[in-house]
């Protein structure tokens, strides 16, 4: 597996499309606890560190991450990979930390509902506490944000969830696209919003084997 994502990551690097390469920005904290334990995404110091790498390659001066005030959400989080392999005992639970400083914003969803907060704390009363961010997976949120800036199309899986947080201080409005629930066109919807950027942010695993990553040229 890992030889197939080296030659993926080569192949991406060589065609010149604006590839962003994180593994040796998340690998730089790997120490400082970058991925969850019983989750197969990172965490806050993963998803900034992902982040940091998008302004790099956008030309943008370094941000510091406390100026974000990350803090803890909840120290009992058990995530995907305890759920599914049963691997843990029930103990050491993970620790789920996101930036408390937010820009203010209007999150729209698929269906028309409106929310002032990309963060759901309904959320961790439940199971899967990393629908904490977004509430999950839609295929289309809006975020409009008093940030100033241009607007940003989004396409996603849920790596992106714990990184948004930081991307709506960069763009008056956000795009955020799932394409496995999106049925539209994202051409249409780009050209309609004035989109001014675009970004796809996946796990290497999961971008792999999406089937449907292709209906973005339709």
């Amino acid at each position: 597996v890992a030889a197939d994502a080296d030659e993926l990551f080569e192949k991406a690097a060589a065609a010149d499309i604006g590839f962003i390469d994180t593994r040796d920005t998340v690998g730089a904290v790997k120490d400082d606890y970058a991925y969850y334990r019983t989750d197969h995404h990172w965490t806050d110091t993963g998803a900034f560190a992902a982040y940091s790498a998008w302004r790099a390659a956008s030309g943008l001066a370094p941000a510091d991450h406390a100026s974000f005030e990350p803090g803890t959400v909840t120290d009992e989080f058990f995530g995907t990979t305890y759920s599914r392999y049963g691997l843990f005992d029930g103990k050491n639970a993970d620790t789920l930390t996101a930036p408390k400083k937010q820009p203010d914003v209007t999150v729209t969803d698929s269906k028309g509902e409106k929310t002032n907060s990309l963060y759901h704390a309904d959320a961790l009363e439940g199971k899967d506490k990393y629908m904490y961010f977004l509430g999950g997976n839609d295929g289309l949120l809006t975020v409009e944000t008093s940030s100033g800036g241009g607007v940003l199309l989004l396409v996603k899986d849920s790596y992106a969830n714990s990184v948004l947080p930081y991307l709506v201080f960069d763009f008056s409005k956000i795009l955020v696209v799932d394409m496995r629930y999106y049925k539209g066109s994202v051409l249409d919807l780009a050209e309609e919003e004035g989109v001014t950027d675009a970004l796809m942010l996946y796990n290497i695993k999961s971008f792999c084997e999406d089937t449907h990553i292709e209906y973005l040229s339709f």
